[in-house]
């Protein structure tokens, strides 16, 4: 496991360091190797009672502690963000929290029925050991069976136990333990019982998971709002002139013609009544036009208040879409559902919140059309109209996907202000599963930026970059810049120097922009006065954003940024300017946010130590580098008393023992805790792939000495199979378990094996069928003696004998199909895998391993991923694990070829964080060291599992696959074994799995016929039947004739 700490030198100062170590190491073993490593006491004897005293500065906090020197490092509490230091056991003591115990383990069943034991916080080891915590006297509990956790939860892991731990019906390895919950541990029942909650509790564990919750963001509202039509101005009324004249006319000339006086009245009244009505006309129209203009004042009012709402929601959704920086401070200190909250489905993903400022309205304005109208009403109504097409005091916002690189400029105290919290942002809204992040620094500013180390994102288990994510030297920027380039190459199928990057013109239709990115994203920062190739980086930036790699670029002015970034900010004393390129528009003025230093230090030490629960890797982080094998299963692997209390605890003879019906082994080391395989129940058979160096064969010994370590040769044998010659299995074959080695397979002898174990088959068939059992397994759980054991069948490169002898691997196949039920397991190991795994071996191989792989088409066979295929070099036995559909599982291969000798404790790393100017530091060799110098560890362990079956009395276990005949048998000794008749040679019966004496009764066979070419043996028959005669006791006397008639 990995840590990020600040770490108290022997001189008083402190240094921010990466400290690796196995999660089951003792924190005094570390508190150890640490004061060894550290440069300022080089040469110092390391006190013998040390230990680690803890600042948290990490999520949870708390106070200042000591660390229970015996505790394990996975569970001690110690946290990446933390402070720690070194002292004295003695003195730490009286900065532990001493505390009553808070939870107590009763037992319910099983030989220690009635005993209750007390609990401590942290880890308490249950075991036959008499210095454990929960000491069982359970002859079926292994010395140190398993660790029961006690922090904010209770939970049991398995510590490689022989016959593995029970809660409730099911086997685990690890699991939490909920209040009623029965665990079984052999034939001991017990049960966990929390007694004090309200008692503080240390933390226990490196790691704080999160979860991240559902969160429920508006989207952008698309609203439309029409204004008003203002009124028209109306059409002035002319005066009716003609309709005034032409009836005075007509009355006039009434009067003329008819002389009456009545005329001459409707002359005078008719102008009266037309003049009435023009009037009456004028005074209504301007009574509508007033009414229509009323009309419109308050529409327009109704319009506004409109906008105004609707601006306000608007505004509330752009804040609620994007938070600001000390929002998203505030959810990494409380865990808030914010918290990497964008995920790369969202449109959200990526986009960063520069300030407040001015922006566009998404809400559509329609105009009025009519220009011509009453007074200053159509004016009015595009004032509103252009005062509510910006909002005011709205998040200014850049989409990374959109924009491909983000600029910042401006003077370096103000620029590196709104950065930190532009880099804050991109670190609390994205998982580190999702985003990484890397940089180049300028090294006159490196301090100011060393917190960026901090971060889960710049040592992302996911990330494709190696080494140090943030650098600040010439020769750490080459490596990174060379490291990006290449993943710029690999995601686009081409060389970056080919590559012509997408056109990023004026901006259409954002959702047309959009595809779910390639994760995880990369964000490199870069400083503009960095020490990188700048024509190199520049081209990273134009051709990188296409493949979701992208440029945070700060720099003194706007004209030193590259044209890559199309979303530039231009820092100043009154605010900033936000250029939008493809937009083709500015915000101004936008207030900036901004962090300090030590804001962004504490945020980045909070952040540090939480882990993502919600998405699973691949990575090796935390892995070792190298494992041995009596380091992981202990130096009394070399007693045979040893071996015999595991066999007798797991022997298959007595019934109703709570065991599992498994084969699970301890093969290396996951980094927090050792990593087994289990053939049965993630198998029932596995193929393993790896090419030279990579330590294919070394991880094949290491899994069978493991399988052979657990379970006696009454639970499980080998039988080999190496088509190099043996080497593979040279020290394995000399396991009381071995029932064969078989190389050089000619086309007789692929019949002659594939014979032997279809007979093997049919024997485990007629057994099961007699003891009135329907599979191993239940006649496993009767503990009947006549049980037979699980065969593993080990293939050392399959893939030359499917080219070879393509008959036997086909065979070999079809068997362990059909045995599976029957306690047949097959391992099949390649280094080439290419062409040769058909559909009938990748449908019975669920269990899969992959080593380092010679390229991704390899690894692709293997795993179904790429993976292997990038395993560095220089780690051999560094090994990736799939069982099944699910995860896959990085581990150490344990290595047995080396000579081990017990004394010191494993080695640790440790690095300097320095922005890739720090070093490693040399740990002191404290006495353990595996050499090839003396006899291999891998054949110390044979020799006391043989000694052990002597001490025992085990007999040799049947062997399925009887070895092939001589060429030259003993007379004298093929006579004793003779019923009494004339022995003359071995018969071979592989269908039947024997080989029996070859005999001549004369009485009953009569005459015999011997046929064969010249050369073929048939003169040395005759011999043998002739002098077998004289040997045997049932024929006498006998006299022989001899004719020679050649």
């Amino acid at each position: 496991m990995a840590l990020k700490v600040t770490y108290t030198r022997g001189d008083g100062g402190t240094s921010m360091i990466e400290l690796n170590a196995a999660g089951d190491a003792k924190v005094a073993d570390v508190a150890r190797q640490l004061f060894a490593a550290d440069p300022t006491r080089r040469g110092a004897t390391p006190p013998e009672d040390l230990t680690v005293v803890v600042t948290p500065q990490s999520a949870g906090g708390g106070p200042r502690r000591g660390v229970d020197p015996e505790q394990e490092l996975a569970s001690a509490g110690i946290r990446s963000g933390d402070h720690i230091e070194l002292t004295p056991a003695a003195q730490a003591a009286a900065l532990a929290q001493v505390q009553p115990s808070i939870a107590s383990v009763t037992i319910f069943a099983g030989p220690d029925k009635g005993a209750v034991f007390p609990l401590r916080p942290g880890s308490n080891v249950v075991g036959r050991d008499p210095d454990v915590a929960v000491r069982l006297t359970d002859p079926l509990a292994s010395k140190r069976h398993a660790r029961i956790v006690v922090g904010d939860h209770i939970e049991v892991v398995d510590m490689g136990s022989t016959n593995g731990v029970m809660v409730g019906d099911a086997f685990v390895t690890r699991a939490k333990v909920l209040p009623g919950d029965k665990v079984v541990i052999g034939d001991t029942e017990l049960a966990v019982q929390v007694m004090d909650r309200s008692q503080l509790v240390p933390p226990t564990s490196a790691t704080v998971p999160f979860t991240r919750s559902p969160r429920v963001v508006p989207p952008m509202p698309e609203e439309k709002v029409e204004l008003p039509e203002p009124p028209a101005k109306p059409t002035p009324r002319q005066f009716p002139r003609t309709a005034l004249v032409a009836p005075v006319l007509l009355g006039v000339t009434m009067y003329f013609v008819t002389g009456r006086l009545m005329s001459l009245i409707f002359v005078a009244m008719t102008p009266l009544m037309l003049l009435g009505s023009f009037f009456d006309s004028r005074l209504n129209q301007k009574r509508d036009t007033q009414q229509k203009m009323q009309q419109f004042d308050a529409d327009l009012e109704v319009a506004e208040r409109t906008l105004v709402e609707k601006q306000s929601v608007e505004r509330q959704v752009r804040l609620e879409r994007s938070p600001a920086v000390h929002d998203v401070v505030e959810a990494n200190r409380t865990h808030a559902p914010l918290l990497w909250t964008h995920r790369p489905e969202h449109s959200s993903f990526l986009t960063v919140r520069v300030g407040l400022g001015t922006a566009p309205s998404v809400i559509e304005i329609e105009s009025p059309s009519l220009r011509d109208a009453v007074g200053d009403s159509y004016e009015r109504a595009s004032a509103l109209k252009e005062r509510f097409a910006h909002i005011a005091d709205v998040p200014i916002t850049a989409d990374l996907r959109v924009v491909g690189g983000l600029g910042v400029a401006g003077p370096d105290e103000a620029a590196a202000g709104l950065t930190r919290a532009l880099m804050v942002q991109a670190a609390g809204l994205h998982s580190p599963m999702e985003l990484v992040i890397t940089g180049f620094v300028a090294p006159s500013r490196a301090a100011q930026w060393r917190w960026l180390e901090w971060l889960p994102h710049t040592s992302s288990p996911v990330s494709p970059v190696s080494g140090d994510h943030v650098v600040q030297t010439r020769s750490g920027a080459q490596r990174l810049l060379t490291e990006l380039e290449g993943i710029v190459a690999a995601r686009s199928g081409r060389d970056i120097g080919e590559l012509v990057p997408e056109p990023r013109g004026a901006l259409k239709d954002r959702a047309d922009e959009l595809e779910r990115p390639l994760t995880p994203a990369i964000l490199v920062m870069v400083h503009d006065d960095s020490p990188a190739d700048r024509p190199r980086l520049i081209r990273l930036a134009e051709k990188g954003a296409d493949v979701n790699v992208h440029v945070l670029w700060t720099s003194e002015s706007v004209q030193h940024l590259p044209a890559a970034c199309r979303t530039f900010v231009e820092v100043g004393g009154d605010g900033a300017i936000v250029g939008h390129v493809r937009r083709g528009s500015a915000d101004s003025p936008v207030h900036p946010e901004t962090l300090t230093v030590d804001e962004a230090t504490d945020f980045a030490r909070r952040l540090a130590c939480v882990e993502d629960v919600g998405v699973v890797s691949d990575a090796a982080a935390d892995v070792p580098s190298a494992v041995s094998y009596l380091d992981l299963h202990g130096f009394e692997a070399l007693e045979p008393g040893h071996h015999e209390q595991q066999w007798r605890s797991s022997s298959a003879s007595v019934a109703g023992k709570k065991r599992q019906f498994t084969l699970r082994a301890l093969v290396g080391h996951a980094g927090a805790e050792p990593f087994y395989l289990d053939l049965k129940s993630q198998g029932p058979h596995a193929l393993v792939g790896g090419t030279t160096g990579a330590g294919k064969s070394e991880f094949l010994q290491a899994w069978i000495l493991g399988m052979a370590s657990a379970y006696g040769p009454d639970r499980v044998t080998f039988l080999f199979v190496d088509y190099k010659g043996g080497s593979a299995f040279a020290d394995c074959v000399g396991l009381p378990h071995s029932v064969g080695l078989v190389t050089d397979l000619t086309p007789h002898l692929v019949d002659r094996a594939l014979t032997s174990l279809r007979a093997e088959l049919h024997y485990r068939e007629r057994l099961l069928e007699a003891k009135g059992a329907k599979d191993l397994e239940a006649l496993d759980k009767m503990g009947d003696p006549d049980t037979p054991p699980s065969l593993v069948i080990v293939i050392d490169e399959f893939a030359a004998l499917v080219q070879e002898v393509p008959a036997f691997v086909d065979g070999v196949v079809d068997i362990a199909q059909r045995g599976r039920s029957l306690g047949l397991h097959l391992i099949m190991a390649t280094q080439r895998p290419a062409g040769v795994i058909k559909d009938n071996l990748r449908a019975n191989t669920n269990l899969r391993i992959a080593l380092r792989m010679a390229d991704e088409a390899d690894s692709s066979d293997i795993l179904g991923v790429p993976s292997a295929a990038h395993v560095d070099p220089s780690l051999p036995g560094r090994a990736m694990a799939r069982m099944g559909p699910g995860r896959l599982s990085t581990f150490q291969s344990a290595y047995a070829g080396g000579h081990s000798v017990p004394g010191g404790v494993a080695k640790i790393s440790v690095r300097e964080l320095a922005l890739g100017a720090g070093e490693g530091w040399e740990p002191v060799d404290e006495g353990r060291a595996a050499s090839s110098d003396g006899e291999p560890d891998a054949a110390r362990v044979v020799k006391a599992m043989a000694a052990a079956a002597q001490l025992m009395g085990l007999p040799e276990p049947r062997r399925p696959w009887l070895d092939e005949l001589k060429t030259t048998y003993e007379l004298s000794e093929l006579s004793k074994r003779a019923s009494g008749d004339a022995a003359f040679g071995l018969i071979d019966d592989p269908a039947h799995q024997a080989q029996h004496v070859a005999t001549y009764d004369p009485d009953a066979d009569r005459n015999v016929l011997i046929l064969g070419g010249a050369g073929a043996g048939k003169s040395t028959a005759l011999r043998s039947i002739a002098v077998g005669s004289t040997l045997a006791k049932e024929i006498a006397p006998v006299h022989v004739y001899a004719l020679d008639a050649a």
